[in-house]
């Protein structure tokens, strides 16, 4: 800005700025936009003759390279009750892995999906979704908050899952124009973010074959930059991921513990805590036997026995007479 005399000759004037890098990218969206717009004025004796104005496009920009807190792995669990009445069906629990918080546009990003059915629910559709949300705020003539949902990618499969765990795996792509997260700090009128959820879909009909028993999954938050945080091959990844979930896994031998001396007491004593006399009785009350046994010898010691019981009885009713 400054005062120039200019005639009639044509002159030219060259200025530089520079945008606030918290600012977002232009935009062009649903319910909003995001423009950026040069204004040139002539005054003559403080009072405007002409206004010029150009439109600045401003590319987006984001280099994930400095922010490596999204190295990190990111995980979702969450688990389902179905009832039919007053009768459990059971639960289901659903868990989604990505191994890190953010990717350039034009990559994909690994998915790994377990799910653990331990109702008797059979499920028969899943898809994997990369969702781009879209939130616009208004402060005038009233505070209002849209939010549009575009899916940037869908991966529907068709299963067959039944009572048991199962596992599968997917890459979510995304295309080189995609627009990045633009979450910036003292910019709420126009935000973009992404998100990846997963949508299971039961194989029994309810509300008299109106619907069947979906589970739609909290999403994940994705960002998305114009710079990658680090380079891989797909390919290379999906063999890699495949391989392991289609082999055998071996079966886990654990060493029992060592046992403390109690244990190892009561086992070195395990045999001499019955004796003789307390077994035998023990095994004759199992089978029922006598608990008393009479041998040869005893037989002939009760004929004696019954033989003095008559003599006596004999003497006694003739002493009686």
């Amino acid at each position: 800005m400054g005062n120039v005399d200019i005639g009639e000759t044509e002159e030219l004037f060259s200025f530089k700025t520079s945008v606030p890098p918290h600012l977002p990218a232009t935009w062009e969206g649903k319910y909003g936009t995001v423009r950026y717009i040069a204004k040139v004025m002539i005054k003559e004796q403080k009072k405007p003759i002409q206004v010029f104005t150009q439109e600045i496009p401003v590319c987006p920009k984001r280099n994930l390279q400095l922010e490596q807190h999204l190295l990190c792995e990111a995980r979702q669990d969450i688990s389902r009750n179905f009832r039919y009445g007053i009768i459990n069906l059971g639960n289901i629990y659903i868990s989604m892995w990505l191994p890190l918080c953010g990717i350039a546009a034009g990559q994909g990003i690994p998915l790994l999906c377990t799910i653990n059915n331990e109702s008797t629910v059979q499920f028969g559709g899943l898809i994997f979704v990369l969702t781009q949300l879209q939130v616009y705020r208004s402060l005038q003539p009233t505070k209002a908050t849209k939010v549009h949902r575009h899916d940037v990618c869908r991966i529907p499969r068709m299963v067959d899952i039944l009572q048991g765990k199962y596992e599968f795996y997917c890459v979510l792509q995304t295309n080189h124009d995609l627009y990045p997260t633009n979450q910036f700090w003292k910019c709420k009128c126009c935000q973009v973010i992404y998100e990846v959820w997963v949508s299971l879909q039961g194989a029994i009909p309810r509300y008299k074959a109106y619907g069947y028993p979906n589970i739609d999954s909290p999403g994940i938050p994705l960002i998305i930059g114009t710079e990658p945080l680090c380079e891989w091959d797909n390919k290379l990844l999906t063999n890699d991921v495949m391989e392991s979930v289609f082999s055998t896994r071996p079966p886990v031998i654990m060493e029992p513990l060592p046992p403390d001396d109690d244990i190892e007491e009561m086992l070195n004593n395990a045999d001499e805590e019955l004796d003789y006399e307390t077994e035998r009785n023990l095994s004759r009350q199992l089978v029922d036997e006598p608990m008393f046994q009479i041998n040869d010898e005893d037989d002939d010691t009760l004929e004696e026995v019954k033989s003095d019981e008559d003599v006596t009885k004999n003497n006694r009713k003739n002493s009686e007479t």
